[in-house]
């Protein structure tokens, strides 16, 4: 599949909240929730037209996550992605999925609230995303070449390619089984604990690699 083919498939999908929210316009109320603190209470109410700007805004930014991912033999000084490279519009798909999956959570979260009807947002639905795009990530991870846009990159692993490789390895497996553990904690533990998880799993994964590649460096590999 073309590249224009597959940005125009990944349009059709990123505007699934978009147009699901117009479809409802007139039946919402004019204030609705915009905002939510760490114990899942609603601190903040908007009008239904931020709302919209906002579906559109995330919408927006998928669609250039993607944009820049599929053309980054392009962009990319290293010239690491040749035109054909799979892992790029590998890359791109997951983030577009996963920025929509976001954006309709949030859309029926903010309504929902309204209606009485149960949010998928509520604690959970965010703790779920993100491990699994942790552990989709890290699936792909081992096989990334030196880049400047995609992967953990740190001044001594630009600058070699060992150890670019070696950091990658750790990496993969890290947020790979990372995502996944993190992933059945968030299943498994009460909604309250999603933010807790999420940190727990995350510092890790961008502190643990960072610090790896500084040791290789200082080895001399």
């Amino acid at each position: 599949m073309k590249k224009f083919q597959v940005l125009l498939l990944q349009l059709v999908i990123a505007v699934i909240p978009v147009v699901s929210l117009l479809f409802r316009w007139n039946k919402l109320p004019e204030t609705l929730p915009m905002h939510w603190d760490l114990n899942n209470e609603v601190d903040r109410f908007g009008s239904k037209y931020e709302l919209l700007i906002f579906s559109i805004v995330i919408t927006v930014i998928s669609l250039g996550v993607s944009l820049l991912m599929l053309n980054i033999d392009k962009l990319d000084p290293k010239r690491s992605f040749s035109p054909t490279s799979i892992l790029p519009k590998k890359f791109s798909w997951t983030m577009v999925i996963f920025i929509t999956l976001l954006n309709v959570g949030i859309i029926q979260e903010s309504i929902g609230y309204q209606s009485g009807e149960p949010g998928i947002l509520g604690g959970k639905f965010i703790g779920l995303a993100l491990t699994l795009l942790f552990a989709v990530t890290g699936n792909f991870m081992n096989n990334l070449k030196p880049n400047y846009f995609i992967g953990i990159r740190t001044p001594w692993n630009l600058e070699n390619a060992e150890n670019w490789r070696l950091t990658h390895h750790l990496a993969s497996k890290l947020w790979f089984y990372g995502g996944l553990a993190g992933l059945l904690a968030v299943v498994v533990l009460p909604s309250s604990f999603s933010v807790i998880i999420i940190l727990i799993v995350a510092i890790p994964l961008a502190l643990i690699p960072f610090w790896y590649s500084y040791r290789v460096f200082s080895k001399g590999h």
